[in-house]
């Protein structure tokens, strides 16, 4: 029997502002029935057309005496003033077998901020060969407790959060020692929100959306294993094709992801989306020690697992709630490595939504034809000297090129990832 819920009426309540106003909110359950509520509503009133709110949606039943809270949304729960806009309440993942007749909707918008957590969920459990995986968002956050191996949001689950859009200053504050491996000091803008990975790829996770290990010589007889950092995994791999990021192949994780989400806003960060995530609006190391938040050659034989990779989450997260940033394994990018091409970043100068240097200006490595790209963070192997959200290096992308302390994360950009062909902004700076 399918369940009934009717919707008797929906109103607009609580606004951060009073002279901010949530009209016209109307709310229909989707028929037939399915789980989804879509909430339609404008803000307006003194609220600048275009600014983003973060949404909350209530409701309440039986006469008013008893209230549901939404958690979980088919849709980001982030709307634009000025215009109808619209939400996904998924309530029966809330509030499985509910049934009501009179229930009352309630919206409440709030300016968004950088403190407002937004997470992306991505339900992999269903493997490669999955026809899609899943994708609902929320504002709790994981279940997770630090030092914890093999949850959900660690396995079968990918966990994003919501990165702001905004301005900050990045690569290194000391310019006699600028170099490739720690990039001069500039300025970037991100004009894009982007969600951001808050774990390291796992193990499982990559065997979910690859159909295969990367770290097949220890994830099967290690108890900790499918939550630790894939590792030794071909980069071809992650796009498809050695010489990306110039082309993504549908036939490469990051394809796939694209493919069976239907977002296709999915890729690998780029290094100043990666650099300004690990940030998180502070400076290097500033929520904590570096035993506290990361995994590197000082402790690197500490804890549970032993020696080597930690689980991923065992450290304290950063500002914005994303773990191993600067420990672990390093994290590869979209960016090709600039190396000793004139297309990096420099000093002083300011460069929007930058991405690196085209093919012509970083040739392929000798002997093999790989792309080298960029990888940022550092590693369990490596000291406090490499453990700042500047460092860089590279590795190349070839098939059979595979890296022991290297993994990735991958980000979703809201609105869509940019045109791989437009690269080499560097050259290009206000």
């Amino acid at each position: 029997m399918k369940k009934l819920m009717m919707i008797a009426a929906a109103f607009s309540a609580l606004v951060a502002t009073a002279d901010i106003t949530v009209t016209g909110v109307t709310a229909r359950q989707r028929w037939p029935w399915n789980n989804l509520v879509d909430i339609d509503f404008t803000i307006g009133g003194a609220a600048e057309v275009g600014e983003s709110y973060a949404i909350d949606v209530s409701a309440t039943y039986d006469n008013g005496n008893r209230s549901l809270f939404a958690k979980t949304f088919a849709t980001e729960p982030i709307a634009a003033a000025g215009s109808t806009s619209r939400v996904v309440w998924d309530l029966g993942a809330d509030y499985p077998e509910f049934k009501a007749d009179d229930l009352v909707v309630s919206v409440t918008a709030t300016p968004f901020s950088d403190a407002t957590p937004v997470y992306m969920v991505v339900d992999i459990s269903g493997g490669k060969d999955a026809d899609s995986w899943p994708v609902r968002y929320t504002t709790t956050p994981p279940d997770h407790v630090q030092g914890a191996t093999n949850e959900v949001c660690q396995t079968t689950e990918l966990w994003l959060r919501r990165i702001p859009a905004g301005t900050d200053v990045l690569g290194t504050d000391n310019e006699a020692t600028a170099n490739v491996y720690h990039y001069a000091q500039h300025t970037v803008i991100l004009t894009q929100p982007f969600y951001c990975a808050i774990f390291e790829t796992t193990n499982k996770q990559f065997e979910r959306m690859n159909g295969g290990y990367g770290d097949t010589e220890t994830h099967s007889a290690d108890p900790f294993g499918e939550a630790r950092p894939t590792t030794k995994y071909s980069h071809y791999n992650l796009r498809g094709n050695r010489d990306w990021p110039s082309s993504t192949s549908a036939g490469g994780l990051v394809g796939r992801l694209r493919t069976k989400t239907g977002l296709s806003g999915f890729d690998l960060p780029t290094e100043a989306q990666w650099e300004y995530a690990c940030r998180a609006g502070t400076d290097d190391n500033t929520y904590g020690t570096l035993d506290e938040i990361a995994r590197h050659s000082g402790n690197a034989s500490s804890g549970q697992e032993g020696s080597g990779t930690a689980v991923v989450g065992s450290y304290l997260p950063n500002a914005w709630g994303l773990y191993d940033m600067i420990g672990n394994v390093r994290e590869c990018c979209r960016d090709r490595n600039g190396g000793g091409s004139t297309n990096i970043p420099k000093q002083g100068r300011t460069y929007t939504n930058p991405l690196g240097p085209t093919v012509a200006q970083v040739p392929t490595a000798s002997g093999n034809n790989a792309t080298v790209f960029a990888v940022r963070g550092a590693s369990y192997g490596q000291n406090s000297t490499y453990q700042k959200a500047y460092y860089r290096s590279s590795a190349k992308s070839n098939a059979n090129s595979s890296y022991s302390q290297i993994g990735f994360r991958v980000v979703m950009v809201v609105g869509g990832v940019r045109n791989d062909n437009e690269e080499g902004d560097y050259s290009v700076a206000e």
